[in-house]
């Protein structure tokens, strides 16, 4: 059985390996079985062990310390579609702006070699990082729009046009998500890993973040 739109809004457990797991939903249902698995990202339990909820009893302090050597990265892809092309036939185009490191510096064409959609779609990606990314969330997207078109234009001249179409993701900001995906912090071990998969009572955990081999990927 699938459910989906459930807002996961409490998740019991018990220190005994049989003592079940309880779920809360925000539409007042609950889910009691002997086994769960949890596929949080590091983001969103990060962010229940720093303010004390989902988790009833709280996550023991092996795991939240483990949890924290993996806290989420911001990573943000802005889609913007125009009327035409006006940009260099390249997989990659580099930007570097005289001031600011990391500003709206990685630019892909979508359509290059016909690689990921065919040739006079006319997108464009460009790609920003943490605190650029944060900005990008938080700020409105008309904003957004106006810093990309002053930055082609530098690139390319004052006849870049409007894009017709923009979508900016907004995974920090997304409470499911809490960030794109774990960045693992200097001196991380394996046995932090085992410990973020550890199971507590009858609540496992999985996830990218809990994988050392494959963390960034889906797991």
């Amino acid at each position: 059985q699938l459910l989906l739109n459930k807002n996961v809004t409490r998740v019991f457990t018990r220190d005994a390996p049989s003592g079940g797991v309880r779920v809360h939903t925000s539409d007042g249902s609950e889910y009691v079985a002997r086994y769960a698995i949890c596929t949080f990202s590091a983001g969103v339990i990060n962010a229940a062990i720093a303010s004390s909820t989902l988790f009833t009893p709280a996550l023991p302090a092996w795991k939240a310390a483990a949890f924290a050597k993996v806290q989420n990265g911001v990573y943000t892809k802005v889609f913007l579609k125009y009327s035409h092309r006006f940009w260099h036939d390249a997989d990659y185009v580099l930007y570097a702006h005289p001031h600011r490191r990391g500003y709206y510096a990685v630019w892909q064409d979508l359509e290059s070699g016909g690689k990921f959609f065919p040739e006079g779609e006319h997108l464009l990606m460009v790609t920003v990082v943490q605190r650029d990314s944060e900005r990008v969330e938080s700020q409105p997207q008309a904003e957004t729009v106006h810093e990309i078109q002053l930055v082609l234009r530098s690139m390319y001249g004052e006849h870049v046009p409007e894009p017709l179409e923009v979508y900016v993701p907004r995974w920090q900001t997304n409470p499911a998500f809490r960030g794109s995906w774990s960045n693992v912090a200097i001196g991380t071990s394996p046995s932090d890993f085992e410990q973020m998969r550890r199971r507590v009572g009858g609540l496992f955990f999985g996830g990218e973040a809990t994988d050392d081999a494959y963390n960034g990927f889906v797991a």
